[in-house]
């Protein structure tokens, strides 16, 4: 196998070509990717080519495959061996791949996609030799926006759909911004790709975005106030319920639909939006990354960080800006 660095310093360019072992090609995604196993024919001729860059937050891949017809199996005991907690978006654009995952099927061929979910065991068939773009998206900053998140993977989402277009167009766009882009013009590109990765999977598994118009209002609202008071660590449920002239029932109920509570939703659009300030340089340092997102723990904060985006907050922090 041999690996080449490239002018990005934010990219590693992988090649793995016939005559080298398969076992070291999957050696390598397993280390960049997730733990799992392979099954294949192993007399099939092997070339693979992989490129590897972050894109803020996001990583983004893109795959070169001639592993033949094969499966990729992650089960729990992968996963409690090796806990990244990610979903990875599976745009193919050549050849077809299958994808089992939550009591559900899916195929995808050229301009589909697929969401699957790094912590639950999932199968990934590889039905010929394939071309693909592969999106790493941290949980927080998928379920900031949808929530509830286990009707979404295991879903092909067609490419001549138009929101399925809009989808594969934007990722495909995201190669040519390179590493002189600013990282407040990468943030920003990087949250619209993913709202519309969220709308698009979201109309998919429901037809609309889940709960009725009533609840959809409570929860827009209490999306509003926590975002108005992101940086208050004194923030709870009985002062959201307080400011909405609402009950805590209701309150959960608008929540629960999209899988998840105001408390977790604050929680992740807090590690959310700190992430951004460190990677923009909107901040300083660590300690005020956490202050001024309502964490009042330093040493929680990071932990808490580093289990969102498997990484520690200070190795994401740049210079601050000059005002």
């Amino acid at each position: 196998m041999s690996t080449r660095q490239p002018t990005d310093p934010s990219a590693e360019i992988m090649s793995v070509d016939a005559g080298n072992s398969f076992e070291e090609w999957h050696e390598v995604t397993c280390w960049n990717y997730s733990r799992s196993e392979f099954e294949r024919d192993r007399h099939e001729r092997f070339a693979a080519h992989i490129t590897m860059r972050q894109f803020g937050a996001l990583g983004l891949s893109t795959i070169e495959s001639g592993v033949g017809v094969a499966k990729l199996r992650r089960t729990a005991i992968h996963i409690r061996g090796d806990q990244r907690d990610h979903f990875m978006l599976f745009l193919v654009t050549a050849g077809e791949i299958g994808i089992d995952q939550d009591g559900r099927e899916a195929s995808a061929s050229a301009s589909d996609f697929f969401l699957y979910d790094q912590t639950r065991p999932l199968v990934v068939d590889f039905k010929t030799t394939y071309r693909a773009r592969m999106l790493s998206i941290p949980r927080p900053m998928l379920t900031a926006r949808v929530g509830g998140t286990r009707d979404l993977t295991a879903r092909s989402i067609a490419g001549g759909s138009k929101l399925g277009a809009l989808v594969a167009t934007l990722i495909g766009q995201l190669d040519g911004f390179g590493p002189e882009t600013r990282p407040n013009i990468v943030e920003r590109i990087g949250a619209s790709t993913l709202d519309f990765i969220a709308t698009a999977n979201a109309v998919e598994a429901g037809g609309t975005l889940p709960g009725d118009q009533t609840e959809h209002r409570l929860s827009a609202a209490a999306k509003a106030f926590l975002r108005a008071n992101l940086d208050d660590p004194a923030l709870d449920a009985a002062t959201i319920t307080r400011a909405l002239n609402t009950s805590p029932r209701s309150l959960n109920r608008a929540f629960a639909l999209e899988g998840t509570t105001p408390m977790r939703w604050l929680w992740l659009l807090r590690l959310d939006a700190a992430h951004r300030a460190l990677a923009t340089g909107r901040t300083r340092s660590v300690t005020d990354a956490a202050f001024a997102h309502g964490f009042n723990d330093v040493s929680h904060f990071s932990r808490a960080f580093r289990n969102a985006f498997g990484t520690p907050p200070r190795s994401v922090l740049r210079p601050a800006r000059r005002s």
